[in-house]
């Protein structure tokens, strides 16, 4: 009889333990899109793992060294995908390096 007793009891305790339970916090946020353009960075700063880098919009980012195929040095320009937020509170960028401009572009810019 007192085990039957505890029993009861303890499955009283846990279901009214599992409905004294506050919900789930709502997602902060909700979702977020995302408007993308080519921009140029220069290369600010090498270091292990990262490269430093300024954008054309004056933004400091890094990028993991290895994203890049060759010797990196400051004073580089390289060519990036920005992903900037326009809706939501995600990240508000995201680089994906697309590479080195167009010879044509080096051209123009005299370097």
């Amino acid at each position: 009889m007192k085990f039957a007793a505890t029993s009861a009891l303890l499955a009283f305790a846990v279901s009214f333990s599992a409905c004294a339970m506050p919900p789930d916090p709502p997602m902060v946020g909700g979702p977020c899109s995302y408007e993308t353009k080519v921009i140029g960075a220069t290369v600010t700063g090498v270091g292990d793992p990262e490269i430093d880098l300024v954008d054309e919009d004056g933004v400091t980012f890094y990028q993991r060294a290895e994203a890049f195929r060759e010797p990196v040095e400051v004073g580089q320009y390289y060519l990036f995908e920005k992903r900037y937020i326009v809706e939501g509170t995600c990240t508000p960028y995201n680089f994906l390096l697309i590479g080195p401009p167009p010879k044509a572009a080096v051209l123009e810019s005299g370097e």
